[in-house]
C-alpha cells in the first residue's frame, strides 16, 4: 500500500473513491505553501476523491474568517451536488 504524507489516511482509492472534498488555500497564505496545497490535491485526485479546488487570491491563512462568504457559498454548492445525487 502506498501512503501519503499528506493526505494522513489509507489513500486506495476504495477509500477515497468519489468522496467529495474542497480544499480550500488563500493565495497570500503564509503558512500553508502553494507546493504544499498543490501536492495535497494531487494526492486527494490519486486516491480517487472528488474534490473542488478553491483558491481565493486575496485570501490568507484564516480564510475562513475574512472570506467567509465565498467558503459557505463553495460548501453550499459542494453539498447541493451530493444530495441531487
Amino acid at each position: 500500500m502506498r501512503s501519503s504524507a499528506v493526505v494522513d489516511v489509507d489513500p486506495s482509492p476504495d477509500a477515497w473513491r468519489d468522496c467529495p472534498v474542497l480544499p480550500v488555500h488563500g493565495l497570500t497564505e503564509d503558512r500553508v505553501t502553494a507546493e504544499g496545497f498543490d501536492l495535497a490535491v494531487r494526492s486527494l485526485r490519486e486516491a480517487g476523491a472528488s474534490e473542488s479546488v478553491v483558491a481565493e487570491p486575496s485570501a490568507d491563512h484564516f480564510r475562513f474568517s475574512s472570506h467567509r462568504e465565498v467558503v459557505q457559498a463553495r460548501v453550499r454548492a459542494l453539498l447541493a451536488v451530493q444530495a441531487g445525487r
